[in-house]
């Protein structure tokens, strides 16, 4: 009875996954949200990137002094406005216990593109795996949109004059739940 009872819940239970909501559904799109717009692109055929239409430096490569090739051990910035602790818990505060539950194993990129003028997030890009067990794709729009703005409200960058040369730079991590 109890093997009949686990098969039953283990059914259901697949059946709940594979039909759980993808918010970001095939080869790439848009998806609205109150005021705002966010694109998604679909690579290597199990990857997505998440960024706001707004974004200023999609579809552009990091320069230096116009050009492609940044000099080796060119030092980006000094100091950041918050501990690598804060920087994980901005993120993590944005999402719920049950969603925190549900990425526990999982890694969510998280990509900032710092404008070296002012030091602060110009642009924020997320990545993740397109597979029906990581459960990213589930998460809402307006998830993400919280998080976009806890770091450009709260993560500011000291640049040295040398990323000040370049059009912006890249601050990338693995965010863990």
């Amino acid at each position: 009875m109890k093997r009949a009872a686990f098969f039953v819940l283990m059914l259901f239970g697949s059946a709940f996954m594979s039909h759980a909501q993808n918010y970001y559904p095939g080869e790439s799109g848009v998806v609205e949200g109150d005021g705002y717009v966010y694109e998604h692109e679909h690579f290597l055929g199990k990857m997505i990137d998440l960024y706001n239409s707004d974004n200023r430096f999609v579809g552009e490569e990091m320069t230096y002094d116009g050009s492609t090739k940044i000099p080796e051990g060119t030092r980006l910035y000094t100091s950041l406005s918050v501990t690598n602790d804060e920087m994980m818990a901005l993120v993590a505060d944005q999402f719920s216990d049950e969603q925190k539950s549900m990425l526990a194993k999982h890694k969510l990129i998280i990509e900032l593109r710092v404008d070296p003028q002012t030091g602060r997030v110009a642009d924020v890009i997320f990545s993740f795996t397109n597979v029906s067990i990581v459960p990213f794709t589930r998460i809402p729009i307006d998830v993400y949109r919280r998080v976009e703005l806890a770091l450009k409200e709260n993560m500011i960058f000291t640049p040295t004059a040398e990323s000040r040369r370049m059009n912006y730079f890249s601050f990338i991590w693995p965010q863990q739940f």
